[in-house]
């Protein structure tokens, strides 16, 4: 910035009087200032906030197999996240935070850079390319919670680097992360094809909300193979996405290979509750738009496929009621579930209201 006003300031000084009385003179030399005030102008990237607040109420009835029904309830503020976007220097970069218990944790972190047209390098802290139920922003999400398949797993961030492709309307990710051992050795390596195959594809929100006139599909798959496991630590998955005018369904499958459960435990990035080695879960989403622009109704099944020998034998149905204020950015969303378990039933009902800028 500097260099360039210096020069200006010289090209004045050596101007003489006769020169400035020229026409042509005074339209080069403003000329000169309108193409000094644009390049200043493009090289003021400002920063973008955004964020997202959100409630939740529950209520919830157990009744394990065997045992007295216990009832829980209450009122808690599920996510505050604070997200900070920008560019330096030919990179993109983004950061979100999620404060929990008064702690700022930081989600994502990452930096990206274009390699020509439709292609592009991302280097930091990021969601595995995996399913699009795990990489949706949460304030988009249909229901108030993610599929059983997106939000198990395929959600949590890890450090590594990602190559994106974009070639008509297939879009293609190649990632390295640090996987289940973090800083060890080996690492977790996925690969996703995403098919834009009818109209203009599904865009990054759950749902018909949004969704636009018209028939939209996306076709989906990937592989994710973590090298902690010492045999078959991987995953495939396939997933459909179609908006038809005010309606939409949703479906994905998970084939994970026996290994996944040895990625579990103590030290690892991985969760200790479920034994989902050698299972195939699946989901199906539907949603109907019944009052344009405000009011859209969904129902959802998660078959979670439990391994045999396991006790329990679970299927997840939710139905959901949203209410928009302001579309995704304001929105009232009433849940109903049913787990429906060999060791025990559960229903739960939440109310939430989400708000994000």
């Amino acid at each position: 910035m500097f260099p360039r006003f210096s020069l200006l300031v010289l090209s004045l000084a050596l101007t003489t009087d006769t020169a400035l009385s020229n026409d042509s003179a005074w339209s080069t030399l403003d000329a000169e200032v309108e193409a000094l005030a644009n390049a200043l102008r493009d090289e003021a990237q400002p920063i973008q906030l955004g964020g997202l607040l959100r409630f939740i109420g529950a209520q919830s009835s157990q009744n394990p197999g065997g045992g007295s029904p216990q009832d829980l309830g209450g009122v808690l503020i599920d996510s505050v996240r604070i997200d900070v976007a920008g560019q330096l220097a030919g990179w993109d970069w983004f950061f979100e935070g999620e404060t929990v218990r008064g702690n700022l944790n930081l989600l994502d972190g990452w930096m990206r850079h274009s390699l020509g047209q439709n292609h592009s390098l991302t280097v930091g802290q990021f969601r595995p390319p995996i399913l699009r139920s795990a990489l949706m922003y949460r304030g988009n999400l249909l229901l108030l919670a993610r599929t059983r398949n997106g939000g198990l797993i395929f959600d949590r961030r890890d450090q590594g680097v990602m190559l994106e492709s974009s070639l008509d309307d297939v879009h293609l990710a190649l990632a390295a992360q640090n996987g289940a051992d973090s800083t060890g050795d080996d690492l977790q390596l996925t690969g996703r094809v995403q098919w834009d195959a009818m109209g203009n594809g599904v865009g990054p929100t759950e749902g018909a909300f949004g969704a636009g006139q018209g028939t939209h599909l996306t076709l989906g798959a990937a592989i994710t193979d973590d090298a902690a496991a010492p045999n078959d630590g991987h995953a495939i998955a396939a997933e459909a996405a179609l908006t038809i005018d005010r309606f939409s369904v949703q479906a994905e499958w998970i084939d994970y290979e026996e290994d996944f459960n040895l990625l579990r435990g103590a030290g690892t990035a991985l969760p200790t509750e479920p034994e989902f080695g050698g299972t195939h879960p699946w989901s199906l989403t539907a949603s109907a738009l019944v009052v344009p622009d405000k009011v859209e109704l969904a129902a959802r099944v998660d078959e979670f496929d439990d391994e045999e020998g396991m006790g329990r034998n679970r299927t997840l149905t939710t139905f959901g009621f949203n209410f928009f204020i302001d579309g995704h950015d304001l929105k009232w969303q009433l849940n109903y579930s049913h787990l429906d378990s060999t060791a025990g039933d559960e229903e739960i009902l939440a109310i939430g209201v989400t708000a994000q800028i």
